[in-house]
Formats: C-alpha cells, structure tokens, sequence
C-alpha cells in the first residue's frame, strides 16, 4: 500500500463549513471520501477509527490491530504500547 492509495482528499470535502462537518460527525454520519477507498483492510481500520466512542477502540487498542501486524519498527522509533 502507498501513499497515493490513502491520498483520498479531506474526510467531509463535501461539506462547505465545519458546522455542516460538526453535525455529520455528531450524527455518526461518515466522510463520503471513505466509500472510495479500495482496500477493504484500510477501510476496515479507518471505519474502526471512525467509530462512535463507546465502539471505539483505545489507541493502544488500535496500534495492537492485526492491520499493524506487518509494520517492522525501528529500534530507534519511540512507541511504547
């Protein structure tokens, strides 16, 4: 996966002003940008991102996701879950 395949433009493009983005994220209505991404595992974790807050994995919880199970850390990089 690259980084062309993420670069989907901004979540909500479709709204004109963060009061309209402020309602369809409260609402848990999802960026209509999401329907464009092709790779059902990146849009599986980004949809688990996306979810309401009682749904919603910690970010502990998500960096221990099977999409990270392929990512080779560096030594020197700094992450501690």
């Amino acid at each position: 996966m690259s980084q062309a395949d993420l670069d989907l433009g901004l979540g909500f493009s479709e709204c004109d002003n963060v009061a309209k983005i402020y309602k369809k994220v409260t609402s848990g209505v999802r960026p209509q940008s999401l329907n464009k991404i092709k790779d059902a595992e990146v849009k599986t974790f980004i949809e688990k991102c996306l979810a309401q807050s009682r749904a919603r994995p910690s970010a502990e919880e998500l960096l221990k996701d099977p999409f990270f199970d392929d990512v080779e850390y560096d030594e020197n990089d700094d992450v501690d879950y």
